[in-house]
């Protein structure tokens, strides 16, 4: 429906040499037209560099449009792999590396007496190819409910201190 309240764009993948800034435009005012225009965020698996380890959206198009876009309507960009550069250890893409320098297996993994050698390492990959792996999928999941429980927290702060006006 028209009532959502988060948008996430997260296919990355086909955009070419602009990076997708035509497509990531196109998904901010499309949003801002819904009934609540939803804050939305940008989520890419790749496209990390090491040196742009907080921005993976470091090209010129797409900054215009965090500042844009940023501030006033809730927009913002995500990059699995330059969430993956903050720990040391971890090497860049390397398809079927085990761990990234903070972990080696997934949660599940790691919890479950069950599983076999070969299951458990098989949990550990980060990247199968230019797609995540089962930890590389944890780590994404990890960095959405951080953000979304940061905002939380921060939006009942607000609500707490304004009761008390």
């Amino acid at each position: 429906g028209n009532d959502i309240d988060l948008l996430a764009y997260s296919w990355t993948y086909f955009e070419g040499k602009t990076r997708g800034f035509v497509e990531h435009e196109k998904v901010l005012r499309w949003a801002l037209m819904l009934d609540k225009s939803p804050a939305t965020y940008l989520f890419s698996a790749g496209q990390g560099k090491k040196e742009d380890k907080h921005n993976c959206f470091a090209d010129s198009n797409n900054q215009k449009l965090l500042q844009m876009y940023g501030s006033k309507y809730g927009f913002q960009a995500h990059c699995l792999e330059g969430a993956l550069y903050q720990f040391e250890g971890y090497p860049g893409k390397k398809w079927g590396k085990v761990g990234y320098g903070m972990h080696n297996i997934t949660r599940y993994g790691e919890n479950d007496p069950n599983l076999s050698e070969e299951r458990k390492t098989s949990l550990g990959v980060v990247w199968r190819n230019w797609h995540p792996g089962p930890l590389g999928f944890e780590v994404a999941s990890d960095l959405f409910a951080h953000l979304h429980t940061s905002a939380l927290k921060q939006a009942l702060r607000f609500i707490a201190s304004k009761s008390q006006e």
